[in-house]
């Protein structure tokens, strides 16, 4: 009896053995990810290097259970080039429980996905003092394209996008996006597939009232920061 129950107790702290050391670490293909970013940083960063723990690396917050990524703060990492960046989510496709992005202070002029591709778990996305600057463009960055478009699509962003569009981020809950020029923007219209949306910030954005007239049409959205834009507080009564 007594071995029996002995054996039982190996069997057990050896499954434990092997669940703890699946979590140790982060996952191989989010590391190798990250790594195909750093390639394309204006400087890339020098702790981020193959055969380390990415869990370990500077800008990057891993779940402590689990070791997938849940955080990355990319502010700045494309550096402030002459040229426009047309960011492709799809290289963010490894990060399934990614719920923090930080993409501000980077040149991005517009996005774009790959079919299908869902970053369900995305909670707070940061897009502030990019490029951005017209509704077409502001919904490719926060809803997707259906499939990667050329570059002489981006270049015809100022048609009007597509009300209702559904986003990729369909649990994004906050979203900031401070320090653009949206002047004459119609922002509701580009923001209506946020469904979960509680929290827009959209501090010194050069907004007027028709920026933000239908601004009731985001539903769930409980927290609205609009300094620095000279408004008028009855434009929202």
């Amino acid at each position: 009896m007594k071995m029996k129950m002995k054996s039982s107790v190996w069997v057990i702290l050896f499954i434990l053995g092997v669940l703890l050391c699946e979590c140790e670490g982060c996952w191989k293909q989010e590391s190798e990810a990250l790594l195909a970013l750093n390639a394309q940083f204006a400087s890339p960063l020098p702790d981020w290097e193959d055969n380390t723990d990415c869990c370990q690396w500077v800008r990057v917050q891993c779940n402590i259970s689990t070791g997938r990524v849940v955080a990355l703060d990319l502010s700045a990492a494309w550096g402030n080039r002459d040229q426009n960046l047309y960011l492709n989510y799809s290289h963010f496709q490894a990060f399934q429980h990614l719920n923090s992005l930080n993409l501000a202070n980077n040149n991005i002029a517009a996005c774009a996905a790959n079919q299908g591709l869902m970053l369900s778990n995305l909670q707070v996305l940061d897009l502030s003092s990019t490029s951005l600057d017209n509704a077409a463009a502001v919904q490719s960055c926060v809803n997707g394209f259906s499939t990667s478009p050329s570059l002489s699509t981006y270049h015809r962003f100022n048609a009007t996008p597509s009300p209702g569009s559904q986003s990729m981020f369909i649990n994004l809950e906050v979203l900031d996006m401070s320090f653009n020029n949206f002047n004459e923007t119609d922002i509701t219209s580009a923001l209506t597939g946020l469904s979960s949306l509680r929290s827009l910030k959209l501090e010194s954005t050069q907004l007027t009232s028709g920026s933000i007239h239908n601004i009731s049409k985001l539903r769930s959205l409980e927290i609205l920061y609009l300094a620095e834009n000279g408004l008028n507080e009855s434009i929202l009564c």
